[in-house]
């Protein structure tokens, strides 16, 4: 029976990583279009805000990649609460990789 249950609950964090990735990867075309229109939000941010489930309106912004790995990290420490490491921690080293490994892939866009 533990077995069974131990068995279940690989199944739910591995739906759960895979629901992380859908997320991240279906902002990335947004990204990308708001980079190329030279808007500031792009690349970075918006896989991040949909990480994070944010989204920060107003004017002229600025910081967002920041503002949104911080509501990333807000999400990392609710799902530590709720016992769900595996969800922080993906949820830890993709707003870590996408801040630091994304900013070369940025300068290269026209």
């Amino acid at each position: 029976m533990q077995e069974q249950l131990n068995n279940i609950e690989a199944i739910v964090h591995l739906a759960s990583l895979v629901e992380l990735a859908i997320a991240f990867v279906l902002a990335l075309p947004i990204g990308w279009d708001r980079e190329r229109e030279t808007r500031s939000i792009g690349l970075r941010t918006f896989p991040l805000v949909s990480l994070a489930s944010w989204l920060k309106d107003g004017g002229n912004v600025h910081g967002t990649a920041t503002a949104a790995s911080i509501w990333n990290t807000g999400a990392v420490g609710a799902a530590v609460a709720f016992h769900r490491y595996e969800v922080a921690v993906a949820l830890s080293l993709v707003n870590f990789s996408t801040l630091r490994f994304f900013p070369p892939l940025k300068k290269k866009l026209p």
